[in-house]
């Protein structure tokens, strides 16, 4: 399987470090490739390395081709699969695993946590928010949510964060500068890995606090924002 669709070289040399893979030029062009049936252990390495890995597959049949109006033209390819850390569950992939991807899942959380807040008056050490959080786990179902008043230096929320060691956090595009010092910190002192944090743009953060803007981003990705990272 080759990796040659991905939109520039620099993905290629960076699944070919991240995987241990060799890559090589082909008529210019950086050219990496995996085995078909090693697909789910490779996805696997690549999104508990950080990345976001998309899997676009052949949708077209011979059959079709040949019955179409199209047929001298490359059998048509699309994104069918996007994973990341918090959205990846081994059991969709199948029980093929390996020893690095083993080591990489053994005492990790998948948590994806969104973060709202709403500003209740103060400035500087007097300050005042109402912060309300929801983690979700993927692979078990497992829900978490809480609403609190917090304070300057966002204990209440550190608290949470470090006790749900989410994996993912999806934030509104604005944020106060006290919760955005905060995040930025836990998420490159995660206890296992690191939080992949991603920014809501404007327009996908709505009366509904993120919510919709966190259903766009992973639903609605493939045909909104272009194609993945990696």
């Amino acid at each position: 399987m080759g990796l040659s669709g991905m939109s520039s070289d620099k993905h290629k040399i960076i699944a070919s470090k991240t995987l241990s893979i060799a890559h090589f030029t082909d008529h210019n062009f950086f050219v990496a490739s995996i085995p078909v049936h090693r697909l789910s252990v490779h996805v696997r390495r690549l999104v508990h390395a950080g990345y976001k890995v998309g899997v676009v597959r052949q949708t077209e049949t011979a059959a079709l081709k040949a019955a179409g109006d199209n047929r001298s033209a490359p059998f048509t390819r699309r994104l069918t699969n996007l994973y990341t850390k918090g959205t990846f569950v081994d059991d969709m992939v199948g029980s093929e695993t390996d020893e690095d991807a083993g080591a990489a899942v053994s005492g990790t959380s998948n948590y994806l946590m969104c973060v709202v807040e709403e500003k209740r008056g103060g400035s500087g050490p007097d300050e005042r928010v109402r912060i309300g959080i929801v983690a979700v786990q993927p692979s078990t179902g497992d829900i978490v949510y809480d609403s609190f008043d917090d304070g300057y230096m966002r204990s209440e929320l550190e608290t949470r964060v470090l006790h749900i060691q989410p994996c993912e956090m999806l934030l509104p595009a604005q944020l106060s500068k006290s919760t955005e010092k905060l995040v930025s910190h836990l998420a490159l002192h995660r206890l296992v890995g690191y939080i992949y944090v991603i920014w809501m743009r404007s327009k996908e953060h709505g009366r509904d606090g993120g919510g919709g803007g966190y259903f766009i981003f992973y639903g609605g990705y493939r045909g909104e924002h272009g194609g993945p990272e990696t």
